[in-house]
């Protein structure tokens, strides 16, 4: 489910400060990462959100 959010121009500003902030925060964690381990991570969310959006009846 997505939801929309209307910001008004300082808002704007606020998120695009707040995610930039994450996505440098993101950034460095990645780095200290092995990158198989980083596969590894990935594979395991990626069938996490799979199992979350096809659950089984």
């Amino acid at each position: 489910m997505r939801l929309r959010v209307l910001l008004t121009p300082e808002g704007i500003e606020v998120y695009a400060e707040v995610r930039r902030v994450a996505m440098d925060f993101r950034h460095e964690k990645l780095k200290e990462l092995d990158v198989e381990v980083l596969r590894q991570i990935t594979e395991v969310l990626q069938q996490l959100q799979r199992t979350l959006e096809d659950p089984i009846p």
